[in-house]
């Protein structure tokens, strides 16, 4: 996979799909303390990758519904 060098968009949990039931609160970087900014509307939920690099493998993040 390695690291996102752009913003990631998931059109599958853009709002327009009611694929979630509850909002999204937060969303955190597993093995970063950096905050993460993130937008979600109709079309997608797009992240944006923290500058810092925790790993060159992989990116993995957390959702966090209210």
């Amino acid at each position: 996979m390695g690291w996102p060098e752009k913003p990631l968009q998931i059109k599958s949990l853009g709002t327009s799909t009611k694929l979630l039931e509850k909002k999204i609160e937060n969303i955190q970087m597993l093995g970063s303390d950096e905050k993460i900014r993130w937008v979600q509307n109709a079309e997608a939920l797009t992240i944006e990758p923290p500058k810092k690099r925790t790993s060159d493998i992989s990116a993995a993040f957390k959702i966090i519904l209210k």
